[in-house]
């Protein structure tokens, strides 16, 4: 039992509104008002007739005037009662309007309005007030008369007829009345109402969340790791960080106890998949906890703990089967192997969850200037919304509207750290110049090769003769209708097998060929006059010759047009590079780009100047051949 009404009324207002049963949400009042009102038709239908005849309500000689009176006025009030129910729907139409609104919640209004339905449907069911107007009594007079006599019919319609649909119009005051109390109660004001806070400085941030990590019951060799992943990298991405550098540490360690190098990272998502369906399972049976995991370290086995439990059956197939499926990749390895490897896979994301509660509370908290008495903390979690912590005030009591607020910088505030993003940005991950250099690389490397065949394969479709030479270059084009998407999987595996996953091999060679660059430039190419290729032939030039000492030269703007198109896709390339790479010392900018959206948002300011750095090449490059660019579109008779 509740003694506290600052947490009775609270589950109170759970229970009727919110709860997974809530009573008076939308859908619970039209399931409650269609279970009272079939109910007690159905009752009706089966014995109404039979109330109405009952022996209790027949005249008998015996009866006082008052009493037969009374006899008689009952049975036309339970008369029209069974009528009502066969004439009137006017609660299910009330009721079901309300819930084709669609809106969870009901308000005030809405249940005063369906409480009025449905007192002046059933009034005479809920009040009396048919039998009082025949007696020329009051309400309360009809009842207390009823309640004298001892008459078995007023026992059944009491039980199976009065009582529920009172109970259900209760059940409306109540909610009714607990909106009219929480409502009075948010008339109440803070004391102040101006609250001013400022960012802390990500030094005392660090400082605050060390301190709390010093203090925590996470082992030494944890601790110093957290400790190492806070000071090395920005305290925004710090989460993320700790994250890839468990997943490293336990790579090694699979790599160290003789796991096939080809199964590593499907073992690791696997091992993840299972350790994340045992912790839902722990919320649900905490005390399933201990016993597994020393079943873990070998004392009992798991599987036996997990059957001998009150974990539904659905939820323990799925355990065993993910670890069935675990020990095939473990296959030749002793069970102890993995149970170890799951327990300290375990431990591992408990000290990944205790890290983001130590970030969630600390890494967003502000420095309060002013603020009201009853202001605790300030949190600045996003950029959309700020999180104001009261002190013994429960969120039960707060307004139900959504404010607005806007903020206001001066001048001199808006530029005084106008490019801190940008250096964020660069030391924000130490492989960000690795990003950098690695597009650069790639993107030459391609762009450069990419020219050299489309160059080669051009000449040959424009100004030699070979059999099947028109068939080919379609065929060619027809690759250009197929989605590259559809490739990614066969190149994939043809990359895997030769070994060449996670290095700029699998970045280059896929795409130093360009169908439509051969094309732009063969088009180009067919403009040049026969006679310049005869009279080198004369010349005495070769083939080769011809083409890099005549046509390269003639043909400088198509050349150049075909490279920076080629030069930027490849420079923006993000999918391929997402799925071949795993390592950020040969991952690229766009795809390095995504370490600025974290688990607990995306930084924005941070995203936006990286991506900044990652434009300015581009930028660059076609400022200074968008002359030629312009010209190479222009010769080769292409449209835009």
């Amino acid at each position: 039992m509740v003694d506290d009404p600052i947490v009775y009324l609270p589950s109170l207002m759970n229970e009727l509104f919110f709860s997974s049963h809530a009573f008076l949400n939308r859908i619970g009042v039209v399931t409650s008002s269609d279970g009272v009102l079939n109910k007690v038709n159905a009752y009706l239908v089966s014995n109404g007739v039979k109330l109405v005849e009952h022996r209790a309500l027949l005249p008998s000689e015996q009866d006082e005037p008052q009493t037969a009176l009374l006899k008689a006025a009952y049975r036309d009030w339970l008369e029209r009662l069974v009528r009502t129910f066969e004439t009137q729907k006017g609660i299910y139409t009330v009721a079901n309007q309300f819930f084709r609104k669609g809106q969870p919640l009901l308000s005030q209004a809405d249940l005063e309005e369906i409480s009025a339905k449905y007192a002046q449907t059933f009034a005479d069911g809920l009040t009396y007030t048919g039998l009082a107007a025949a007696l020329n009594v009051s309400a309360e007079e009809a009842e207390a008369l009823v309640s004298e006599q001892d008459w078995a019919v007023i026992r059944l319609v009491d039980r199976n007829i009065r009582e529920p649909l009172n109970s259900f119009q209760n059940l409306l005051r109540l909610g009714i009345t607990t909106y009219r109390f929480y409502t009075r109660l948010q008339t109440d004001q803070l004391s102040s109402g101006t609250l001013r806070f400022q960012f802390r400085k990500e030094a005392d941030i660090k400082q605050d969340i060390l301190e709390q990590i010093k203090n925590s019951s996470l082992t030494q060799e944890h601790k110093r790791l957290t400790q190492e992943v806070l000071e090395g990298h920005p305290v925004d991405t710090s989460v993320n960080a700790l994250l890839k550098e468990l997943d490293r540490i336990f790579t090694s360690h699979l790599s160290e106890r003789g796991i096939d190098p080809s199964k590593i990272q499907s073992t690791l998502l696997n091992l993840k998949d299972f350790v994340g369906t045992l912790n839902s399972v722990f919320l649900d049976h905490p005390e399933l906890k201990e016993p597994i995991m020393r079943a873990f370290l070998g004392v009992g086995d798991p599987v036996d703990v997990l059957n001998a439990s009150s974990v539904p059956a659905s939820q323990r197939r799925s355990l065993v089967d993910q670890l069935n499926r675990l020990k095939t990749l473990f296959r030749g390895q002793p069970d102890a192997l993995l149970y170890v490897l799951i327990h300290e896979r375990f431990v591992e994301n408990e000290v990944v969850e205790y890290y983001s509660e130590v970030y969630s509370r600390y890494g967003y908290r502000m420095d309060v200037l002013e603020a009201p008495k009853e202001v605790k903390d300030v949190r600045f979690r996003s950029y959309k919304s700020i999180e104001i912590v009261l002190d013994g005030i429960q969120p039960y009591w707060f307004w139900d509207e959504t404010q607005q607020l806007q903020v206001s910088f001066t001048f001199k505030e808006i530029f005084q750290n106008v490019f801190q993003s940008y250096v964020d940005a660069w030391v924000m991950g130490k492989y960000f110049g690795n990003y950098y250099f690695n597009t650069v690389f790639v993107a030459l490397v391609t762009t450069l090769l990419d020219v050299l065949f489309a160059c080669m394969a051009a000449f040959a479709f424009s100004k030699l003769n070979f059999f099947g030479k028109n068939f080919i270059f379609m065929v060619f084009l027809a690759t250009m209708m197929v989605p590259g998407e559809v490739l990614l999987v066969p190149n994939y595996i043809t990359l895997a097998r030769f070994g060449w996953m996670d290095t700029y091999l699998a970045l280059i060679v896929p795409w130093v060929v360009s169908v439509f660059v051969i094309f732009l430039m063969r088009q180009h190419f067919m403009t040049i006059p026969d006679e310049l290729y005869d009279a080198g032939k004369i010349d005495g030039i070769s083939k080769w010759g011809f083409l890099w000492k005549v046509m390269a030269p003639l043909s400088k703007p198509v050349i150049i047009t075909g490279a920076l198109l080629k030069f930027v896709g490849s420079w923006n390339s993000f999918l391929w590079v997402l799925i071949v790479t795993k390592s950020p010392q040969v991952r690229t900018l766009p795809v390095g780009l995504s370490t600025f959206s974290t688990e607990v948002g995306t930084l924005y300011n941070k995203l936006m100047a990286a991506s900044t750095f990652s434009m300015i090449p581009v930028i660059i490059l076609f400022l200074f051949v968008q002359k030629y660019f312009i010209q190479g579109i222009a010769r080769t008779g292409l449209k835009g």
